[in-house]
Parts: structure tokens; C-alpha cells; sequence
């Protein structure tokens, strides 16, 4: 990512809050988070192993452009699997993309490459969960093929008057597949070709 004085002054003020991280397979500092992106246009394009904030970049003509709606820090957005819809939550830092009980015993059956095997989250936790590769999804007329997949419980809604209006997560599996940008300020998500 290309910076300049002018772009790191934009987030000299800034919280930061110590979190206990439990032992990563990967080392860093810590997690980057909405408050860091929420004011830009934000490009995951993994094949280049590049992440881009912008104020109005110039972009061509998308594969797709979906609105997505928003609650807290997490977008989200319809992904289709079989003509059902699940609204699911978008979170850059997971590893596979997750469904939550009680909606994974519709989503289970699908995966191919089935196994049980232990799911770690940024902050220590450990859970078993049947894991697998979906071998098809959709949002509008896009395809998603061979999207690793977790069926876990809900670690994210664990405050009962803070409840998600999701049925799981969106992680690197999903934002991997296109050259993904997320529209912080205007509220859309597109996918252009790597």
C-alpha cells in the first residue's frame, strides 16, 4: 500500500484497544479494524497481495455491484446457496467462511471434501466444526465456486441485545475468488476480474 504523510494523519486520533491475541499460527501486532476503513473505498485484491485505501479511485466497470446494509462494524450482504438466501456478515480477517448453527444442517450436506477439525479465532477461542469446500454460491448473477467453509457456532452475537441480523460470515475464501471492493462511505460492494 502506498502512503503518504497526508494519509497517515488521517488516523493519528485513532483508539487502540489491547486484546489479549492467544497463540497464532502468523505473527503481527494486532488487527486493523472499521475504524480504520470506514471513511474509504477499500480494494482486497489477493492475487497481488495488495490492499488499497481510497478517497475516489478510478475503477472500471464491474462484474457485479451489490449494496450491502450495515450493523456495527460488519457489512452485510445476500449470499445464495442452493435459491436460499443468507444474509451473511462480511469479516476480512476469517480464514473460512462460516455458518452458523442452526442454519448449517441445510449447508453441510452440500460440502464436498468434508472434515471435522479444530476452528481458532483472533482471540484464543478453539471450537470443532465440520469443514468443507461449497462447491457453488451466488450474489445476484456472480458465481462463487469451491468456498471453504466452517459450521460453528455464533461467537459474534454472544450479547443477546446486540444480536446480528446474520447467519454467518464472509472471509478471505470469499473475498480471494474476485478483486473485491468495499464502498465504506457509499455502502457497496463490487467484484471485478483479477
Amino acid at each position: 500500500m502506498t502512503t503518504s504523510s497526508n494519509f497517515l494523519s488521517n488516523f493519528k486520533n485513532l483508539s487502540y484497544t489491547p486484546t489479549p491475541m492467544g497463540t497464532m499460527a502468523f505473527p503481527f501486532f494486532g488487527l486493523l479494524g472499521y475504524e480504520w476503513m470506514k471513511d474509504y473505498v477499500v480494494t482486497f485484491d489477493y492475487k497481488n497481495q495488495v490492499l488499497t485505501l481510497e478517497k475516489s479511485p478510478k475503477l472500471g466497470k464491474p462484474l457485479l455491484s451489490v449494496p450491502f446494509s450495515q450493523e456495527r462494524h460488519i457489512p452485510i450482504i445476500t449470499l445464495t446457496i442452493q435459491q436460499k438466501n443468507y444474509p451473511l456478515g462480511i469479516d476480512c480477517g476469517a480464514n473460512a467462511n462460516v455458518i452458523y448453527q442452526p442454519y448449517a444442517s441445510v449447508v453441510s450436506p452440500l460440502l464436498q471434501e468434508v472434515m471435522t477439525e479444530k476452528v481458532n479465532g483472533a482471540e484464543g477461542s478453539e471450537q470443532q466444526s465440520i469443514t468443507g469446500y461449497l462447491p457453488e454460491a451466488n450474489i445476484g448473477s456472480l458465481v462463487f465456486k469451491d468456498m471453504f467453509m466452517a459450521m460453528t457456532e455464533n461467537k459474534i452475537n454472544v450479547d443477546a441485545s446486540k444480536q446480528l441480523p446474520i447467519q454467518g460470515l464472509l472471509g478471505t475464501p470469499f473475498l480471494q475468488l474476485y478483486k473485491t471492493v468495499i464502498d465504506f462511505p457509499q455502502k457497496t460492494i463490487a467484484f471485478y476480474q483479477h
